[in-house]
C-alpha cells in the first residue's frame, strides 16, 4: 500500500523545532523515495513514520544549521535474519533513507542528498517487537 504525502497541518503536528514546511519536506521526501513502491525494501519503507523534526544552528560553526529527524518503525519479519535479527542490509537501508530526510528538512526546494559512506556499529540486536 503506498503512503501518502502529509499535509502542512499534518506535518505541523509532528514534534519538534522546525517550520511546519521543513516537517513537510521531511515527512515528504520520504513519500519521494517510496512513492513507486516498487524498488528494494519499499515494503519496509512505507512503514517508516517520521515522529519528529528539528533544525538547530550548530555549536561550533553558529551561522550553520543541522537538522535532526527521528523516524519510527516496528521490527517485522521481513526485516529479521536467520537468528531473528533485524538484517545488517536492513537496518543500511533504513539508515541511507531516514538520514538523507533531514537534507529535505534544511533544504527549501526539498532536495535530498545522497549517501555516500555509512559505518555502523552494531551493539545489541533489534529483534521483532514482542520477543
Amino acid at each position: 500500500m503506498p503512503i501518502n504525502p502529509l499535509s502542512l497541518e499534518e506535518a505541523a503536528k509532528l514534534r519538534g523545532n522546525a517550520s511546519p514546511e521543513a516537517k513537510q519536506r521531511a515527512a515528504n521526501g520520504l513519500y519521494g523515495l517510496i512513492v513507486n513502491g516498487s524498488g528494494f525494501a519499499d515494503a519496509v519503507g512505507r512503514r517508516i513514520i517520521v515522529t519528529e523534526v528539528c533544525i538547530n544552528k550548530k555549536a561550533e560553526e553558529p551561522q550553520k544549521s543541522e537538522a535532526k529527524v527521528v523516524c519510527e518503525i516496528t521490527v517485522n519479519e521481513d526485516m529479521i535474519n536467520v537468528a531473528g535479527n533485524i538484517h545488517g542490509g536492513c537496518s543500511a537501508f533504513l539508515v541511507d533513507v531516514c538520514s538523507t530526510l533531514a537534507f529535505a528538512a534544511l533544504n527549501e526546494s526539498g532536495a535530498m542528498g545522497v549517501s555516500q559512506a555509512i559505518n555502523m556499529l552494531y551493539h545489541a540486536p533489534a529483534r521483532i517487537f514482542g520477543t
